[in-house]
């Protein structure tokens, strides 16, 4: 029998690894936030890198910016409080864009 994860709502979201991980204490092996919260966290950060890669794409695009000056303008944005990111957060959406832009990389 194959262990298979209990789906016992209606939200079947896959959450990445990389992000439950944020939640896992050093040393322990579970999260310390809830899967409702950790989804939660999770849709927010994924949606704030898809906006933010499709902003730094579209700038690059529009003004001839190169890509390690798009990451350093993002980079300061994510420091801004309002965006109500935690450190490893943000460190996660900057890793996240960096698998979008792979693409883009070699421009």
């Amino acid at each position: 029998m194959t262990d298979l994860p209990c789906m016992d709502d209606d939200r079947q979201i896959f959450v990445p690894p990389s992000f439950i991980a944020l939640f896992v204490p050093l040393g322990k092996v579970k999260p310390i936030a809830s899967r409702e919260e950790i989804e939660t966290r999770y849709d927010y950060c994924e949606d704030l890198s898809q906006l933010l890669f499709d902003q730094m794409r579209d700038k690059m695009a529009e003004h001839g910016i190169p890509i390690d000056l798009a990451f350093s303008r993002i980079t300061a944005v994510l420091t801004d409080s309002s965006l109500d990111l935690s450190e490893p957060e943000s460190v996660w959406v900057l890793s996240r864009l960096t698998e979008l832009s792979e693409p883009f990389s070699c421009l």
